[in-house]
């Protein structure tokens, strides 16, 4: 049985990944600021969950011996760049750093597709800076950039995504917006631990 730690995994992505990993029988471990999801389902009994702050390795280094692949899903969309520096490339270094120094083989990185030159400038910038500093550790690394994702944990996502989709039907403009592209999360999870199996 295959071991994960996922950093972020109490998140609307993380879960989704988690979900995944059990089908295919991973063993799992999530680790993030809040521990367990405060609404409880039945999968969530196979998952062990640590409340650990990221940025302390002390208190999860241990939890990376022996791990076959270590996921970083840590990331805010929307903040100025101290906070980007923060949560979105700060965590990456730190994660990269330690799984290599534990001789973890695998390591995945959620970063992101930019859809707009316009929009969001700072959130991407700061996304390329964490694929950076993860290929500094891993230059194998596994990186994936979804587009907007959509799911039924995320009130809303599903009514925007078919906005996004009649939007791109009006000429003036889905040419500003051709690289956004809906995902459904579970169809991005799935792909995800497909590469991992």
């Amino acid at each position: 049985m295959k071991k994960m730690v996922i950093f972020g995994g109490s998140g609307f992505f993380g879960r989704e990944i988690i979900q995944q990993a059990l089908h295919q029988n991973f063993d799992v471990t999530s680790i993030s600021r809040s521990g367990a999801p405060e609404v409880r389902e039945s999968w969530m009994n196979k998952v062990r969950w640590l409340k650990a702050d990221v940025f302390d390795p002390n208190m999860w280094r241990e939890k990376l011996v022996d791990v076959d692949v270590v996921i970083d899903a840590i990331g805010v969309l929307i903040g100025d760049e101290k906070l980007y520096e923060k949560m979105n490339i700060l965590p990456a270094k730190i994660l990269a750093k330690e799984a290599s120094t534990m001789h973890v083989p695998t390591f995945v990185y959620i970063s992101a597709k930019p859809f707009s030159e316009k929009f969001l400038t700072a959130y991407f910038i700061s996304k390329k800076e964490a694929e950076r500093a993860v290929k500094f550790y891993y230059p194998d690394a596994l990186i994936v950039r979804p587009s907007f994702m959509y799911g039924k944990r995320r009130k809303g996502t599903t009514t925007q995504a078919k906005f996004i989709q009649l939007a791109k039907k009006i000429p003036f403009v889905s040419s500003k917006i051709t690289h956004l592209q809906p995902q459904a999360v579970e169809h991005v999870a799935h792909a995800i631990v497909a590469k991992l199996v």
